[in-house]
């Protein structure tokens, strides 16, 4: 009797501690990239759909082309946030799907070297901070279906410092870092020889870092336009625990190791050239800038977003994702006063889906979708400094999509998550930042 009950408290103990481990996989849900790789990043690319990001500035510059910094002369300090209700439906049905609510916090300052570096150099950081926590992955049993790459995108902490440097009057250049969090640890379990449970555990959260690179060009001979090209790293934000347990003799069972790992969030190496035409617009205080950018994404690379627990188990099927092209079009219009400056702004977009149709055993879903915005950001001028306010909102479409599971595509011994499901929702999202200029 005794051994009886301290085997069913070896499994209860392991049972609880594995299940303490394993949160983050044991949710119907994943989240595949993060919120600025979603919406935007501060309150002016957002407000165009993406659109503006490698050739502006501001502290935007830091997500796609740290090379618009160096045209930067003032120190500049912003906030904001972001908030995004997502509506995703599986036949009919609605998902629950946490918003996305942070903040966005970023700043330039100008490095102030002498000589030939003189007004040449300008740092900038920008940062997203989830209001719920600064890391939070879930991730689904394997084969069940989920929205891959937009369910839970909004709890993780990205953080992004970069530098510009002016070469001359047509060049400049940029180089940065991106990095997202990722917890590591491992729970172990142990029996003494007087039938005492022990557990140990640790965990760390560490970040993951990815390089940015950018160039931006302004020919003398064509000062009108502005040409950017800016290339992101791929990063991720995922978990790794190894869960053992050695019981010695007080059970006789030698259960096998452990390991409760995924990538819920994913960042795809990125390209992301852009042009952009600044043209008067009536008086000498109006303008009208007119972008076109163009993105290219590896999501080939994309990983499975939840690994099997145990290494015997059979192996899944790849995700087989394909690399995508966005295109994307902004336009805004600058009309100024005295003291004010107002700066209405749209912006359009479209995202290929990078997940096939779901036939086999994984059940990755995903939409094409069409992004519209909207914005508006105003500049006042107080004494020496310049007040900035920028407001944006976002309108996401997902085109209806169905996916038929092949019987002949199922692994042996397993069951399709679904016969067929049709896919389709909206996204609303929207924003407000504030800044300074010194």
């Amino acid at each position: 009797m005794r051994e009886k009950r301290r085997f069913c408290t070896a499994l209860g103990c392991l049972g609880a501690v594995s299940l303490l481990a394993a949160l983050p996989a044991l949710d119907a849900t994943t989240a595949q990239a993060s919120p600025l790789d979603l919406y935007g990043f501060g309150g002016r690319t957002s407000g165009m759909s993406g659109a503006g990001l490698v050739t502006s500035n501001d502290f935007d510059s830091v997500l796609l082309n740290p090379a618009g910094l160096a045209s930067a002369r003032l120190k500049r300090l912003s906030i904001g946030n972001l908030y995004g209700k997502l509506r995703l439906l599986i036949d009919g049905e609605a998902r629950d799907v946490a918003p996305a609510n942070g903040f966005v916090i970023g700043g330039v300052i100008p490095i102030g070297f002498g000589g030939p570096w003189r007004d040449r150099v300008t740092l900038g950081i920008g940062f997203y901070v989830p209001t719920e926590s600064l890391a939070h992955n879930k991730a689904p049993f394997p084969g069940q279906p989920q929205f891959a790459l937009l369910e839970q995108r909004s709890q993780i902490l990205s953080a992004n410092v970069s530098l510009g440097v002016w070469l001359n009057d047509e060049w400049q250049v940029g180089a940065g870092i991106t990095a997202l969090a990722t917890l590591t640890g491992d729970v172990n379990i142990t029996a003494d020889e007087l039938g005492r449970f022990n557990s140990t555990s640790a965990q760390n959260l560490v970040t993951k870092a990815a390089p940015i690179v950018g160039v931006q060009w302004s020919p003398n001979s064509m000062p009108a336009m502005l040409v950017g090209l800016g290339v992101r790293g791929k990063t991720s934000s995922g978990y790794d625990l190894s869960v053992s347990s050695d019981f010695g003799s007080v059970v006789p069972i030698e259960l096998p190791q452990m390991r409760i790992a995924g990538t819920p969030q994913f960042e795809p190496l990125s390209a992301n050239a852009e042009a952009a035409w600044t043209l008067p617009a009536g008086s000498p205080n109006n303008t009208l800038k007119l972008i076109a950018a163009l993105a290219w994404q590896q999501w080939s690379k994309y990983p499975l977003p939840t690994l099997n627990p145990v290494a015997s188990m059979p192996a899944q099927p790849s995700p087989d994702f394909h690399d995508i092209v966005v295109p994307r079009a902004g336009v805004e219009f600058s009309r100024g006063w005295r003291r004010l400056r107002l700066t209405p702004r749209a912006g359009v977009a479209f995202f290929q889906s990078p997940a096939p149709e779901m036939t086999g055993f994984q059940s990755l879903l995903d939409n094409h979708r069409i992004v519209t915005s909207a914005g508006l950001g105003a500049a006042i001028r107080a004494g020496h400094n310049t007040f900035t306010i920028d407001a944006w909102w976002q309108a996401h479409v997902l085109l209806s999509r169905s996916h038929q599971k092949d019987p002949d595509l199922q692994p042996e011994g397993t069951t399709p998550g679904f016969d067929q499901i049709d896919t389709s929702g909206r996204i609303y999202a929207g924003g407000v930042s504030v800044g300074v200029s010194l």
